[in-house]
């Protein structure tokens, strides 16, 4: 089991085992108090969805999961996202957690209101924000 230093936090944040703050392709992972927070950045696409399918795939495997998704740092996404987070969210309703997505583009905004995810999933401009709202009970 590793450990990742998180800005804020005064001690290193324990990994469980299977979670690395390793970057897998257009993602990095990690958790934060309790929570999985997947970063996707970079294009998200046909070609790149399967590196950002891997770590939410991880993160949505464990009972009662809690997981957000940080889209901050996303230049572009089309319907390869949309799926990728429609199925993150149906992985996440079956094992009782909750899902959140981080956004502030206005384009990420509209785009996931016609996708359908908004309808679904809470939406927050920052990772704190939805750690606040995910947090276990």
């Amino acid at each position: 089991m590793g450990s990742i230093i998180q800005p804020g936090l005064p001690e290193p944040v324990p990994l469980v085992e299977g979670l690395s703050p390793e970057v897998s392709g257009g993602a990095r992972m990690c958790l934060m108090r309790g929570s999985t927070v997947v970063e996707v950045y970079g294009e998200i696409d046909l070609s790149t969805a399967t590196a950002v399918q891997a770590p939410l795939d991880v993160a949505t495997a464990q009972p009662g999961a809690r997981l957000i998704v940080d889209l901050r740092a996303v230049v572009f996404f089309d319907c390869a996202a949309l799926t990728l987070l429609h199925r993150a969210h149906r992985r996440v309703r079956e094992c009782g957690g909750a899902l959140g997505v981080v956004c502030v583009r206005p384009w990420h905004r509209k785009v996931l209101a016609v996708g359908g995810v908004a309808a679904l999933v809470p939406m927050f401009v920052t990772v704190h924000e939805a750690l606040v709202v995910t947090r276990p009970d």
